[in-house]
């Protein structure tokens, strides 16, 4: 057997490879794959569905994330976590890669094998992202417009007589 795989990304060669095997590919990023031996279901057993239910929390506080991301990168779906954290999803008996997700938190990746309900709780850890300074130029310097107030200016001259005018009701 010969095969030619240059500039080909490492997915697809080993699904060019592995094609006609028992063997599965799954892709965790760009770096790491998983490979697993396909599962055959006996016959007569019917291919059922089953929940992935769970809680997606803060790991340090315990605090529900609401609107966390739950993507399941086979099936290229997902769902966002309730106001209480939770979630529940309804596939078909098989094996997952879950990606957990939140803005400002590490994402967590889990495999799932999903043969009965299966509850996964997770609980993400904080994560903050430093940037050097970031400098915003305008190519078109013409365009540039003077800065707006917020508040209308008024001149210390109507504004000493705007107050005299409001204390002179206070005098009589």
């Amino acid at each position: 057997m010969s095969f030619s795989a240059e500039g080909q990304p490492a997915f697809l060669v080993l699904r060019s490879l592995l094609r006609g095997t028992q063997i599965d590919i799954i892709v965790l990023n760009a770096q790491q794959v998983i490979l697993t031996k396909r599962r055959s279901s006996p016959s007569g057993q019917s291919r059922g569905k089953h929940t992935l239910s769970g809680y997606v929390t803060d790991a340090a506080t315990g605090e529900a994330l609401v609107g966390a991301n739950v993507f399941l990168r086979d099936i290229g779906a997902g769902m966002a976590a309730n106001t209480y954290g939770f979630y529940s999803l309804t596939l078909p008996r098989g094996e997952y890669i879950v990606q957990y997700s939140y803005l400002g938190y590490a994402s967590f990746a889990s495999y799932v094998v999903l043969d009965d309900d299966v509850k996964n709780d997770v609980h993400l850890q904080s994560r903050s992202i430093e940037v050097d300074t970031v400098l915003i130029l305008s190519k078109d310097l013409r365009r540039r417009r003077p800065q707006q107030r917020s508040a209308p200016f008024i001149s210390i001259r109507k504004s000493s007589q705007q107050y005299l005018y409001c204390s002179e009701s206070r005098i009589h």
